[in-house]
């Protein structure tokens, strides 16, 4: 979104319509976008959220100013693909940058979606070239949950998310559980519902309390985990954790 007016992402969300005009040229454009998102923060917004995974690969290259002033100034006729990809990789790039400036997380949608391109692996390159900004990886990277076992242990700021991932698979729900306990990332995992309305959301949160649970009474069974390790860790990842990433 932003190269091109009157344009709608997935959900039918539109620049103009939420926020106004558009500013004519690149600077200002970025300077509006960073001001909207410290006004948003002002009200009360914890994150920031993409979800280009369901539209486009999360591989984002680093782009220079004058490539995207160069997008910028096309004509809309004349704007092809490559040139909106170009001018998207720029923006996301900013956008990092302004996330770790005003000390807000970065939700980034992975896995499922478009499908193609859109593994955690995509991300690495970003994530290692901004080490302020916070980044939470929904999904946990479904179906592609071992990338993310490659990358997490190397990455403080790097946060696994397990939102959705019991309703899309219960079994890599537990795996990733499993997994990530064992890597000692028992401090950074979060979870959510990512619902709609309260049916949905009490029917997700008794998918992963069952999913969570499954999982620390098996560990307790192997003798891998006491009870009391594992109150501590439905504490964490169901307040604590998100607490401190978000706060």
């Amino acid at each position: 979104m932003g190269y091109k007016k009157g344009l709608r992402n997935h959900d039918g969300v539109s620049l103009e319509e939420n926020f106004g005009e558009l500013p004519d040229n690149l600077q200002d454009y970025v300077e509006w976008v960073r001001k909207w998102i410290i006004q948003k923060k002002s009200e009360g917004c914890v994150a920031l959220k993409i979800a280009m995974a369901y539209e486009r690969s999360l591989h984002f290259e680093k782009v220079t100013r004058e490539q995207a002033e160069r997008v910028f100034r096309l004509k809309e006729s004349d704007i092809t693909q490559e040139d909106i990809r170009c001018f998207q990789d720029y923006l996301f790039w900013k956008i990092c940058e302004i996330a770790a400036e005003v000390s807000l997380p970065l939700q980034c949608h992975t896995g499922m979606g478009q499908v193609i391109d859109t593994n955690i692996l995509q991300l690495n390159n970003v994530i290692k070239n901004n080490p302020e900004t916070k980044f939470v990886l929904l999904h946990c990277g479904f179906p592609w949950v071992d990338d993310l076992f490659s990358i997490v242990d190397g990455y403080p700021n790097l946060y696994p998310d397990l939102t959705w991932l019991p309703i899309l698979s219960y079994t890599a729900s537990k795996r990733a559980m499993h997994q990530l306990i064992e890597m000692s990332q028992i401090d950074k995992i979060c979870w959510g519902c990512d619902t709609w309305t309260v049916e949905e959301s009490y029917g997700s949160l008794l998918a992963f309390r069952f999913s969570l649970c499954s999982v620390l009474r098996e560990k307790i069974e192997d003798g891998y985990l006491s009870v009391n390790n594992a109150k501590d860790i439905i504490d964490k990842i169901l307040f604590d954790n998100a607490g401190k990433i978000y706060v």
